[in-house]
């Protein structure tokens, strides 16, 4: 019998740790890329939520009834919407050059 695991969203706490220099100056660490503010979702949540709203066509209720069921995360309209506006902008170079003819 084949079967998946149950979801089980694990969270990362990230930290950034800052130096005082003998000189005064303070050097502070970056936070990754995916890492956005306070409280984010990762770039599999995400990636999901993207493929159900762009390559399935569902709507964004659909989506986040999806995301909870699958992934066992609630997210919000605005997460969908920053997502959905997020793909938008990362395939605008190919959409340019299909428009050109090239």
């Amino acid at each position: 019998m084949a079967d998946v695991p149950l979801p089980v969203p694990t969270t990362t706490e990230q930290r950034a740790e800052s130096k005082r220099c003998e000189c005064g100056t303070v050097t502070k660490t970056a936070f990754p890329a995916e890492a956005r503010g306070h409280a984010s979702y990762g770039p599999r949540i995400r990636a999901t939520a993207l493929c159900l709203l762009c390559r399935q066509h569902l709507p964004f209720e659909r989506t986040n009834e999806a995301v909870a069921d699958l992934l066992g995360v609630r997210v919000s309209t605005g997460f969908l919407d920053s997502v959905h506006s997020e793909g938008s902008e990362g395939i605008a170079g190919a959409r340019s050059r299909l428009d050109q003819g090239g």
